[in-house]
């Protein structure tokens, strides 16, 4: 039976243990994350001072006259075992773990200790330790050590993270943000002591809030369950998998990071196919195929059109886009005559479709209008150079808002980059790099294939 993490996602009081006063540590980057953003009751817990940040401090987590949701612990590690007692003692329901000190730096007697005394209360539950906890975005929840005036938190979306390492987590986190990608929940679950990834995809695979799971992992404590969590997970969802320490050279870091052997990549990569996840060869990817599937619509086909006022930018998109397994849609007959009596003389009416450099808002208006309307095309390519003087920034008004086939714009100079923030609230995939667009306008039209085929 899953055991139901809500109350982890979502508690009505929180205790951390360790708050701080001192600036720049770990105990009080948490305290001053949740004062910021949990509406929740929150109290501090440090013996050595009676107040944190402006809020009572209590010595234990026994002293607050209340049960508590979640307990999250940040103290050396030698001190964990002893705090975990007293939260058995309190009644928590939840415990993250921050405090790192285990099994990843080989201190096996501290890390079964630490699991002979989870043992003892078969209602708490532990996530941790060595994490870096975890975010629940549409809750103003902020479990987490981020420093947020160095690190991008994403605004909510239907993206939620599984990250088997915090920090390289946060990266993710940080690189969603900048490309416009919304996140619902996040959680690190480092060295899995209880709660693992499996219980995570469960969860998430039945959250309303997440439409898409990604999750990066490095090696598994249960193979069957992992397998069987990734195929249920993915009959719902879009669900996409990093695996890290793909190689024997790179097994023993992954040991050394999260006390996990990695396994072979064959393996996780045969697991990943069975089980209909897709996955990412890198971070780049996992972020790109994310965020276009949470934002797009499914293809129907994968015929793709390509519109550009560059000839060059056109025939290089064309090249990736046939690499990648897609087609050039073949433009009707109709779609060819309208844009003949609307764009200049001197543009290509093919595909990929060159306005020229002197096209304008209106000249890209036909265009995508006409790709959308053709049933010969299934999707989108728009890549507009603003260096070519007959361009402004009204062309955020030749797309439409939320489009019914997927588009996908593609900003090649800093002056098109400035469009990406309009383009991202229509709807529209935006990147800076032609071969990543492509590379996932590829993925999504794979995907959309395999779903009819179930």
């Amino acid at each position: 039976m899953v055991f139901v993490l809500e109350r982890l996602f979502n508690p009505e009081s929180i205790a951390v243990i360790g708050a701080s006063n001192e600036k720049g540590s770990i105990g009080y980057t948490i305290f001053k994350n949740l004062l910021n953003s949990f509406k929740g009751e929150l109290f501090a817990v440090n013996p050595n001072h009676p107040e944190i940040q402006g809020k009572k401090s209590y010595r234990s987590i026994k002293e607050i006259n209340r049960e508590i949701d979640l307990a999250i612990i940040a103290v050396p590690a030698k001190i964990v075992p002893k705090v975990l007692e007293e939260c058995i003692e309190a009644k928590t329901k939840y415990v993250i773990i921050i405090s790192a000190g285990f099994s990843e730096v080989g201190n096996m007697k501290l890390a079964k200790e630490l699991e002979e005394i989870a043992k003892k209360s078969k209602k708490m539950r532990i996530l941790g330790p060595n994490c870096f906890g975890i975010l629940n975005i549409k809750h103003n929840l902020n479990a987490t050590f981020i420093d947020s005036s160095r690190t991008k938190i994403p605004e909510a979306g239907g993206i939620s993270l599984v990250s088997q390492s915090g920090a390289l987590g946060i990266s993710l986190l940080d690189l969603i943000a900048k490309n416009r990608g919304g996140i619902a929940k996040f959680a690190s679950y480092g060295n899995a002591m209880d709660i693992s990834e499996v219980e995570l995809i469960d969860f998430l695979a039945k959250d309303r809030d997440t439409s898409v799971i990604a999750i990066y992992i490095e090696g598994t404590k249960n193979g069957k369950e992992f397998l069987r969590a990734l195929k249920e997970a993915s009959a719902k969802k879009p669900l996409i998998v990093l695996k890290g320490g793909k190689f024997e050279e790179t097994s023993k870091a992954t040991l050394s990071h999260t006390g996990s052997l990695a396994g072979k990549a064959e393996i996780y990569r045969a697991a990943f196919k069975q089980a209909k996840a897709i996955e990412a060869e890198n971070i780049v990817e996992l972020v790109n195929f994310s965020r276009i599937i949470e934002k797009q619509p499914l293809p129907k086909g994968n015929r793709v059109l390509v519109i550009t006022n560059g000839g060059g930018c056109g025939v290089i998109a064309a090249d990736h886009a046939i690499k990648e397994g897609l087609k050039l849609a073949e433009l009707s007959n109709s779609t060819k005559k309208k844009l003949s009596e609307i764009l200049p003389e001197i543009a290509t009416v093919a595909n990929p479709l060159d306005l020229t450099g002197g096209a304008n808002t209106e000249h890209y208006r036909a265009a995508i209008e006409a790709g959308l309307k053709d049933d010969n095309v299934s999707s989108i390519v728009v890549i507009a150079l603003f260096a070519l003087p007959s361009l402004n920034y009204e062309l955020v008004d030749a797309f439409p808002k939320k489009p019914k086939k997927p588009i996908l714009f593609i900003a090649l100079d800093s002056a098109s980059i400035k469009l990406i923030d309009k383009l991202e609230t229509k709807g529209i995939s935006c990147f800076t790099n032609i071969y990543e667009g492509l590379k996932s306008l590829a993925m999504l039209t794979e995907f959309a294939k395999s779903r009819s085929n179930r």
